[in-house]
This record gives C-alpha cells, sequence and structure tokens, in this order.
C-alpha cells in the first residue's frame, strides 16, 4: 500500500493535472489550444487513467483508486461530449473507453494492473487477503455512472449524426465496425457488478 505521504502526494499531483487539464478542455476551441481534439484529450486522460489504475489494491489504497477512478471516469464522460466528433475519433473512443471498462474490472476483482501491458493481474493470495473491496455505495455510484454515461455518448453520437443516414456518424459507426463495440460499453464492468 502506498504511505500516507504518497497518497497525500499523488492525490496533490493529480488535482493539479486535473486543474490543468480543465483548463486546456474548457480552452479546446482557441486557436493555440492544448487540446483541440478529442484525441489529444484521450491521450492526456489516458495518462491519467494509468496512474490511478496503478495505485496498489491494497488495504487503504485501494479505496484511494476506487474513489480516483470514481472522478476520473466522470470528468471523462462528462468533458467527451463537448468534442465534436468525426469517423476518426470513433476508434480511438472506443479502444480507450475498453481500457477504462477492463480498469474498472481490475478495481472490481482487487487486481494490480500492469501499465506496460495494460492488463490486470491477480494479487497473491497473501495481498488479497488485506485488499478491500469497493464498498457497495461505490458499486451502485460506478453502475449509474456507467449507465448514464454510456447513455450520453450514446446521445452524443447521435446528436452528431446528420440528416442523410448515409453520411453521418452512426452510419460510420456501423460502416466501421464499431457498433457492436458501442453497443457493449462496460459490459465487462457491469456485468462484474450484476454477480458480486
Amino acid at each position: 500500500p502506498l504511505s500516507e505521504q504518497q497518497e497525500r502526494r499523488l492525490v496533490n499531483y493529480l488535482e493539479e493535472q486535473y486543474l490543468e487539464l480543465h483548463q486546456s478542455y474548457s480552452k479546446r476551441h482557441e486557436p493555440a489550444a492544448k487540446l483541440p481534439t478529442l484525441q489529444a484529450y484521450l491521450t492526456e486522460m489516458q495518462r491519467m487513467l494509468t496512474l490511478t489504475l496503478q495505485v496498489p489494491p491494497i488495504a487503504q489504497s485501494a479505496m484511494l483508486r476506487t474513489s480516483l477512478l470514481l472522478r476520473l471516469t466522470n470528468t471523462v464522460l462528462e468533458e467527451v461530449p463537448g468534442y465534436t466528433p468525426d469517423s476518426t475519433d470513433l476508434g480511438p473512443l472506443l479502444k480507450w473507453l475498453d481500457t477504462l471498462d477492463r480498469g474498472w474490472l481490475a478495481v472490481l476483482r482487487r487486481q494490480t494492473w500492469d501499465s506496460a501491458r495494460g492488463e490486470a493481474i491477480e494479487l497473491a493470495q497473501h495481498l488479497l487477503d488485506k485488499s478491500t473491496p469497493p464498498t457497495q455505495t461505490d458499486r451502485t455510484r460506478i453502475h449509474s455512472l456507467l449507465v448514464t454515461g454510456a447513455s450520453a455518448l450514446e446521445d452524443w453520437i447521435e446528436g452528431n449524426n446528420t440528416d442523410d443516414d448515409d453520411d453521418g456518424l452512426v452510419h460510420d459507426m456501423r460502416r466501421l465496425g464499431h457498433q457492436s463495440a458501442f453497443d457493449e460499453l462496460f459490459h465487462r464492468t457491469l456485468t462484474e457488478l450484476r454477480e458480486l
């Protein structure tokens, strides 16, 4: 687990990063914007996601990881619809959301995160015994956030569709083979939550 001092430094660092990211997001339409595109935004948020998932799922650190991931998820699901997407954004967005889904699954299963491979790793049994699962309240918050977030993303995609069915994002999503991935957003996490 992280020491109290390490946790404090991590939280302070992430607070600074969120403030900077929010300022950059707010200026996304300006000519010299740091995050003018959805892909630029997702690249920056990937760093935050990776760092958050690396918090060990042991003792108090497990609760911190859940709390930090709730914040990150909420931030992303609120800010992504602020961008005007095009068909080139669909693949990277779905890939990012898939990583988030796998990250939540790791949190729910009390697994560590291998940032190099981008996947969860089982804890040794002696460490698993020291690991704290998310509370029922946290599980309810996760479920609500993912369901409402997926709905908001669907509205965002459909809202950016043109009147011509053959020339819009929904059509592009189907043409590029992304429809099934979009229909299954957060399916791993939501399935796991139903089984807990």
